[in-house]
């Protein structure tokens, strides 16, 4: 009886439902930060994730990854070395002063200076962490918002009524009164 009734009350959130595509995820906190270098010698990636940066550095003419190499990274005043990780193929800088800045909001300029072999090279960088969105206060019940809720009760209790109208409305046709 109920599948002909259609709720607008289940769509959800503030959402677009069109044709306006959604908007893209993006990493808002230094632990999901990351930058990209380059030079016609080196790539290099770099991720801020649990309180540490890891790198990863290819050659860039082959893509082939940059193995036991020295690498310095500078960004302002602040200097730090990355260790190699022979059992992930890249480079860590722990936990530190250097970390603790590049988590703090803002762009910040990263200078990496790679030396492998007898190649070397410099490969600058930008990090930018943005600040983490604080959500919007809203009441939730179940999933979903307070209106959406209030306005499905209020379906359901008309239909309610109506269900119980009819009832005695055929028990009074009968001649029958309940």
């Amino acid at each position: 009886m109920l599948g002909f009734i259609s709720l607008p009350g289940f769509a959800h959130g503030d959402e677009p439902h069109g044709d306006a595509p959604h908007p893209a995820a993006t990493a808002a906190t230094a632990e999901g930060s990351r930058f990209e270098a380059a030079t016609d010698l080196f790539e290099a990636v770099g991720r801020l994730q649990d309180g540490t940066l890891t790198l990863h550095i290819n050659r860039f003419a082959t893509n082939e990854p940059v193995l036991q190499a020295r690498v310095e990274l500078e960004s302002g005043p602040l200097k730090a070395a990355a260790a190699f990780q022979a059992d992930q193929g890249s480079y860590v800088v722990p936990d530190g002063p250097f970390v603790k800045a590049l988590q703090q909001v803002g762009t910040h300029a990263v200078v990496l200076t790679v030396t492998a072999g007898s190649d070397a090279d410099l490969l600058d960088g930008s990090l930018a962490v943005a600040a983490v969105p604080v959500p919007a206060s809203r009441s939730v019940i179940g999933g979903l918002n307070t209106r959406t809720a209030v306005i499905g009760a209020a379906v359901l209790a008309l239909l309610a009524a109506g269900g119980v109208f009819l009832r005695q409305r055929s028990h009074s046709v009968d001649g029958v009164r309940a």
